[in-house]
């Protein structure tokens, strides 16, 4: 079992002869314990050892911890083998639903494809045309020419592949872009009425992604898991819970500032922990006045 760092609580099984080093627990079974019922035991409690570690920088655990942990015990190695037999077995199923599940997820955007193509091909609404016999698009669309400035680009053509009352017409012919906000979009005192409207946006205007590619803001290391990500001001109070009930507060700008490259910033390096940290989250409008830490 792993006793340091990130990987803490993470079990295997040898599977050839090998040694560890002081960061590694190696057990050796009793005759009268199965080492499989063992292995999956330890496996269900890695958020208890975890939740034990110690230290800063570098959290561990000690041999002490896992030997003081209490297990339940079968008292035959008929039942403990039976049980371990139960959990691959179930896990295998499970495995195997995942799977069966993820072919699922996978065909999705197949078929979100396909449905779409029909769509727009007038598959889909073939049957409702039949019942309805709806007006012709070229007729439809020299109503909207009437409605909008003449353009001489306003051109429109038949489509064999399409149904017979369809035709096939420029985006352009359908709408007007709307004034460009600009990259940075509006300032705080910009978001009126008035202002929001001199840029042609509305509820239920389309906003179309015209491409660019960005950069990288961050990146971590391949031991790190990102569990909670959200955006502060340097003037933002952030506060830090740890696992032994304490809690820490510190504003935005007295976080170090990185690079766009940089990997993160360890967090004994900003409070003085000796043990883990818990959970964080920002707190918007804090008055010091109102509250008490």
């Amino acid at each position: 079992m792993a006793m340091y760092g990130a990987t803490i609580g993470k079990t295997a099984i040898f599977g050839i002869d090998a040694s560890t080093n002081q960061a590694c627990a190696c057990a050796i079974c009793h005759k009268e314990l199965d080492n499989h019922f063992l292995f999956n035991f330890l496996k269900s409690k890695k958020d208890y050892f975890l939740y034990n570690a110690k230290g800063g920088a570098q959290p561990n655990i000690s041999q002490e911890i896992i030997k003081n942990t209490l297990i339940p015990l079968p008292p035959t190695l008929a039942e403990q083998q039976r049980i371990v037999q139960r959990i691959e077995s179930m896990f295998a199923k499970l495995d195997e639903a995942k799977e069966k599940a993820q072919n699922v997820v996978d065909g999705f955007e197949t078929r979100k494809a396909a449905i779409l193509h029909k769509a727009f091909t007038g598959e889909l609404t073939a049957k409702w045309r039949k019942e309805n016999n709806p007006e012709e698009s070229s007729k439809y669309l020299e109503k909207i020419k009437d409605k909008v400035e003449i353009r001489l680009d306003f051109k429109y053509w038949e489509n064999t592949k399409l149904p017979e009352s369809w035709c096939e017409s420029t985006i352009g012919n359908l709408l007007y872009f709307a004034g460009r906000v600009g990259w940075k979009g509006l300032k705080a005192e910009e978001y009126a009425p008035d202002a929001i409207k001199r840029c042609g946006l509305y509820q239920g205007a389309l906003l179309v992604e015209k491409g660019g590619k960005g950069k990288i803001g961050i990146t971590r290391r391949e031991e790190d898991i990102v569990d909670t990500m959200f955006t502060a001001s340097t003037h933002s109070h952030l506060m830090f819970f740890t696992t032994k009930g304490k809690a820490y507060m510190v504003k935005g700008y007295e976080i170090p500032e990185g690079s766009r490259t940089s990997k993160g910033t360890n967090i004994v390096n900003i409070l003085p922990l000796e043990h883990i940290c818990y959970h964080s989250v920002q707190l918007a409008n804090l008055h010091q006045s109102k509250y008490h830490y």
